[in-house]
C-alpha cells in the first residue's frame, strides 16, 4: 500500500508562550494487517477522519514542550510523537516533515536584536584586542629603541654614568663570578 501525504497547519503556543505558525506534511499509510478494521471503523478516507483531531492534538502537545529557540532544533520529536499516537489507529507514518515554521513578530524582532547585539559585542571585543595589540607593539618598539640606543653607546666606546663625566668606561669589560659552582 502506498503512502499518502497529509498536510495540516496550526498555530500552537510554545513553553515560553510564543505563537508558532507551523505546517507539517506526513506520509501515512494503513497497517496492512489491520486494513479491514481500518476500513470498517474509519472508511476509505481514514486519514481525513483520524488526523485532523489527533494531528492538531499531537502537534500542540509537542510544541508546548519546548520554548521557541529549542523548537528549531527538536523537529525530530514530531515524528516520534506522531508515530506513537498513530499506532493507536493502525496507521503507519513513513515521514514527518516541517514544511513551514514562523514565529510571531515579537520573537523575530527579539532574535534580530540579539543577533545585532552579539555583532556589536564582537566588534567591541575586536577593537579592544586591536588596541591592546597596538599598545603592546608600541611598548615593544619603545624598549627596542632604548636598547638600541644603549647598544650604540656601548659600541661607540663609552658609557657615561649619571649624566656627569666622573668616569667613562673606555672599553667594555666582562666580569664573571664563579661562586657556588661544584665540579
Amino acid at each position: 500500500m502506498r503512502s499518502r501525504p497529509f498536510t495540516f497547519s496550526s498555530k500552537p503556543g510554545t513553553k515560553d508562550l510564543q505563537m508558532v505558525d507551523i505546517t507539517l506534511r506526513l506520509l501515512v499509510r494503513p497497517e496492512k494487517t489491520q486494513l479491514p478494521s481500518i476500513l470498517k471503523l474509519s472508511g476509505p478516507d481514514y486519514v481525513e477522519r483520524v488526523f485532523p483531531s489527533t494531528g492538531y492534538e499531537v502537534l500542540e502537545e509537542v510544541v508546548a514542550e519546548y520554548n521557541a529557540e529549542e523548537l528549531l532544533t527538536q523537529c525530530s520529536n514530531f515524528k516520534k510523537a506522531f508515530i506513537s499516537k498513530s499506532n493507536d489507529f493502525f496507521i503507519v507514518i513513513d515521514d514527518v516533515s516541517v514544511t513551514h515554521m514562523a514565529f510571531g513578530s515579537e520573537f523575530s524582532k527579539a532574535v534580530d536584536n540579539k543577533v545585532l547585539a552579539e555583532k556589536h559585542q564582537d566588534a567591541a571585543e575586536q577593537e579592544r584586542d586591536a588596541a591592546k595589540l597596538e599598545a603592546e607593539t608600541s611598548k615593544y618598539l619603545l624598549l627596542k629603541a632604548e636598547n638600541d640606543t644603549k647598544a650604540a653607546s656601548i659600541r661607540s666606546g663609552g658609557l657615561s654614568c649619571g649624566g656627569s663625566s666622573d668616569w667613562i668606561l673606555a672599553s667594555p669589560v666582562l666580569s664573571l663570578s664563579i661562586d657556588n659552582v661544584s665540579f
